[in-house]
């Protein structure tokens, strides 16, 4: 896969780890289709969780426990724009790993 879709891949989750201050597991699994059409939940004026869907709960809503302040919301929806374009919707996670595409520094989903 080009190198440079894998350096933006690793750009993208980084800065997504420093704006949230998620763990690594939460957002290197989180795939496409767990994420609700209503992405954000906002639980103050200036924060906000992510809504997910898990098909085999019986699309029961979860909230995953990442705060997200505005800025860090905008850049996590335009990042999911931006993946849709430069994987042509060929996967499913939001921060493809190895076998699916990137993150090769760091050994998860192999």
């Amino acid at each position: 896969y080009d190198s440079w879709r894998n350096e933006l891949i690793k750009s993208a989750f980084f800065l997504t780890s420093f704006y949230t201050g998620a763990n690594l597991t939460a957002l290197i699994n989180l795939r496409i289709s767990d994420i609700s059409k209503d992405e954000f939940s906002q639980i103050s004026s200036r924060a906000y969780i992510l809504k997910t869907v898990k098909n085999r709960q019986g699309g029961r809503k979860n909230f995953i426990e990442i705060g997200f302040s505005k800025k860090a919301k905008d850049f996590f929806e335009t990042w999911l724009l931006l993946l849709k374009i430069i994987t042509k919707k060929e996967c499913d996670y939001v921060f493809p790993s190895k076998k699916a595409y990137v993150i090769n520094d760091i050994s998860v989903n192999k």
